[in-house]
């Protein structure tokens, strides 16, 4: 449990600078900018934690949310629940590597490669895609899930039955322009009606089976195409026996755990949050209806889209990894920035000496003390040398070419 709390890393501060913390122009900044800055420099001991890559690793899909506070691409390791090696040992490859030399492939949509693979595809690798301040994991990894197809969407017919509109859809047609998997996506318009849901629905579809993809770790994942994302309260998946009986699954964030994009979301609706309207047998299934729930003032648009709908079960992983966040609360709630005076440094003694000397450093120019600030830089560079040789980072190494071993 930590001890050190930024009262106590602000008074020892206000000692190295002789009595003038009260001059900063912002003593809880400085801090904070002394902890990152650390932080930044060193992989500390006390900084590794580790957090499931909930709900799962699925087969086909090899992009996933990253942990919300690692830091940089700061990965140890991964382990698979159940299994009897502790941890798997992985690569850690450039974004250009992972998509181009292992055949991470499929259609684009502003510089987002849809999350399919259709070759082979190298196991036990791991890269990191960073676009638009949107951070995604890319994972290669041993999993003995299943796939079903609940529906391609690639024609008004696909599955049996016809694909109509919900609500204040209108326009219902395939769209072989515009798709993710397949040949074609389900497209729709939205009318003047002023309702609040819309979307599309099948009643009479062939009739098949769930009844094996129950379990809590199970997914159905699907694409949505937003011409505007503005009104978009949540994307709605029914399915079901009939409009009177299904099990409804909503998502109000992407596959990464990201608000709705313009453009192709991939979505991922988790078995463990549906609700059941109705009674429902889940080997007899003939209705799906996939709709967003909107403002009614959201009008008279065009270019929406569905593809794809494909439900999956996952093997539980859990990554170990260097975290971003050096601040917890009294609560244990982990955070970048202290916002309160009892926030407790996730640090060690060792590691709390170093702040003590960094945020000295950074403190004493602003109030006249350079000197005691070149004796702290000179202390602190010589703890850090010590602390380094001792606590050696663990993090994966990026490799920049390597030898292809493992497929699938």
């Amino acid at each position: 449990m930590p001890i050190y709390t930024r009262a106590s890393l602000e008074a020892r501060v206000n000692a190295g600078i002789k009595n003038k913390i009260g001059l900063l122009s912002n003593r809880v900044e400085t801090i904070n900018d002394a902890v990152r800055a650390v932080n930044s420099e060193v992989d500390l001991r006390s900084s590794r934690r580790e957090c499931d890559c909930f709900p799962g690793i699925f087969d086909d899909v090899l992009a996933y949310p990253a942990p919300a506070d690692l830091k940089a691409q700061r990965i140890v390791s991964f382990s698979k629940r159940g299994d009897s090696n502790a941890y798997y040992g992985f690569n850690l490859l450039n974004y250009e590597q992972f998509n181009t030399k292992f055949g991470y492939a499929g259609r684009y949509n502003n510089g987002y490669p849809t999350d399919v693979n259709y070759g082979q595809r190298e196991l036990f690798t791991v890269a990191f895609d960073d676009v638009s301040m949107i951070r995604r994991m890319l994972m290669s990894a041993p999993q003995n899930g299943t796939n079903q197809v609940l529906n391609t969407l690639d024609s008004l017919t696909a599955g049996g039955g016809l694909w109509t509109a919900f609500g204040d859809a209108f326009n219902v047609d395939a769209d072989t322009g515009n798709y993710t998997r397949g040949n074609a996506s389900i497209k729709y318009s939205i009318d003047a009606a002023g309702g609040t849901t819309a979307g599309i629905y099948n009643a009479t579809l062939t009739p098949f089976s769930i009844s094996d993809f129950l379990g809590e770790e199970n997914s159905i994942f699907g694409y949505a195409y937003l011409s505007n994302v503005k009104g978009v309260d949540n994307i709605t998946l029914r399915i079901g026996n009939d409009a009177s009986n299904y099990y409804q699954l909503v998502v109000t964030t992407t596959q990464f755990n990201t608000v709705f994009q313009t453009g192709w979301n991939l979505l991922r609706f988790n078995i463990d949050t549906m609700t059941t309207v109705g009674t429902v047998d889940p080997t007899n299934l003939t209705y799906i209806a996939q709709f967003m729930t909107k403002q009614a003032t959201k009008i008279s648009e065009t270019n929406f889209n569905f593809d794809s709908l494909v439900i999956r079960s996952g093997d539980q992983y859990t990554v170990r990894y260097y975290s971003k966040y050096p601040w917890q609360s009294v609560s244990g709630v982990w955070k970048e920035n202290s916002d309160a005076s009892d926030d407790f440094l996730n640090m060690e003694s060792d590691e709390y000496d170093m702040m003590i000397d960094k945020a000295i450093n950074i403190a004493a120019p602003e109030v006249d003390e350079k000197s005691a600030g070149d004796a702290a830089q000179v202390r602190y560079d010589r703890k850090l040398a010590m602390y380094s040789r001792g606590n050696p980072s663990q993090a994966l190494v990026e490799t920049v070419d390597y030898q292809a071993q493992y497929y699938i």
